[in-house]
């Protein structure tokens, strides 16, 4: 119960829609992870900014959320994040496919390959941005993690997997010559 303005109670209606805090999974984000699944929040190429990119990738709470726990997660995630985002990726099921779908497809999508300050700027924008660390050899997937929005001089992740955190800051690779950082901040060659 509130007051309105002349002091008396009133009683109301919340019409706020729910903000995802990155911490807890919103309903209809926890399908299991062989499933595809309509994100509630989503973004646009047309519409790009930090605040709904956030949302997005908020709205599945990676690090408590079942659907990015198992090995394959982290691309699980990034390719729900990107579906959300209106970029249409094919089925993900590890880091090195979906590398290979970015260097194949990415530049129809608006994907380029850039260094990793870019992915931080980007992110600052709205923009999409991923940092993959590819495996050669296919026992070990990879690891896919989603650049999110907030500082431009500073790169914070969230990833799922066996190791899915909400947020990570960029490390320095084992081996910098099989990580590869992409963003999607131009115009799209589709449709």
């Amino acid at each position: 119960m509130n007051l309105d303005s002349s002091g008396s109670s009133a009683d109301f209606i919340d019409v706020t829609p729910t903000v995802p805090n990155g911490h807890l999974p919103l309903e209809g984000t926890s399908a299991p992870a062989s499933q595809p699944l309509q994100a509630p929040i989503r973004g646009s190429a047309s519409r790009r900014n930090a605040v709904t990119y956030e949302a997005v990738i908020n709205q599945f709470g990676v690090a408590l959320n079942e659907r990015y726990t198992s090995r394959a997660g982290d691309a699980v995630f990034a390719c729900d994040v990107l579906k959300a985002m209106g970029i249409e990726v094919p089925r993900c099921s590890g880091a090195n496919e979906l590398l290979g779908w970015l260097e194949r497809e990415g530049a129809a999508w608006g994907f380029r390959r850039v260094v990793a300050q870019d992915t931080a700027l980007a992110a600052a924008k709205g923009h999409p941005a991923l940092v993959i660390d590819q495996q050669p050899h296919y026992e070990r997937p990879g690891r896919v993690s989603v650049v999110r929005p907030g500082s431009p001089r500073r790169v914070v992740l969230a990833r799922g997997g066996e190791n899915a955190s909400e947020r990570a800051a960029l490390t320095r690779p084992v081996d910098p010559a099989r990580r590869s950082y992409w963003v999607a901040d131009v115009k799209p060659q589709l449709g």
